[in-house]
């Protein structure tokens, strides 16, 4: 009996270990790619969220936690690491995926993205939202290393950042950046195709 009690102990520990392994994504579906100004200051309105990082997750019986570490602007411009420890199951932020494009391990804004970002500065010069204040996050696939994908991720959303002041007489106190890496996949990064979906700054409207 004691033998077969420490067996089931065994078990339950060995399915706990597992069920925690279990990837973990932003939300289950992947955010739509907008291109519109008009759908952009849509998608930016439906929501205002505090600038906090969660993940959501609707497995029950076992509460997740675990840190994440994740780099913030500085007042000077260079970034700040923090890190939290989070429960998954709470709602992930609302935000706008931006398709913009950078060659591998850069954060130097290819041309091609000039056209979206166009609209993302009209967006954030409309009347409706035109004294929201907005985060800019970075994110990256799971390629290289961790925590160098957090400094390329911040460093892409501080590229998008200046772009904007630059070309769109946008407020740089209205603009906050942070950056991600690796940590908060659309979709799981076992494709190429995948991967690229990955790969993404998202804007938000921030309290």
């Amino acid at each position: 009996m004691k033998a077969k009690n420490m067996f089931i102990s065994n078990l339950f520990f060995i399915l706990i270990i597992v069920f925690l392994a279990d990837p973990v994504f932003c939300q289950e579906e992947e955010k739509e790619q907008i291109v519109s100004s008009e759908e952009i200051v849509k998608g930016l309105s439906k929501s205002t969220s505090k600038f906090e990082f969660h993940i959501s997750g609707k497995k029950t019986g076992v509460k997740k936690l675990r840190r994440i570490t994740f780099y913030e602007e500085a007042e000077n411009g260079e970034y700040i690491k923090k890190t939290k420890l989070i429960f998954e199951d709470f709602a992930a932020p609302k935000g706008v995926a931006i398709k913009v494009e950078f060659d591998v391990n850069a954060y130097t804004i290819k041309p091609q993205s000039h056209k979206v970002l166009a609209e993302l500065g009209k967006a954030l010069n409309n009347k409706q939202i035109e004294h929201e204040g907005v985060l800019i996050s970075g994110h990256t696939d799971s390629d290289g290393d961790a925590s160098e994908n957090i400094e390329l991720s911040f460093k892409r959303a501080r590229s998008v950042k200046e772009y904007l002041i630059s070309n769109y007489d946008i407020e740089p106190s209205r603009l906050k950046v942070a950056g991600f890496g690796e940590q908060c996949p659309l979709v799981p990064n076992s494709s190429k195709e995948n991967k690229q979906k990955n790969r993404r700054v998202e804007v938000e409207l921030i309290q």
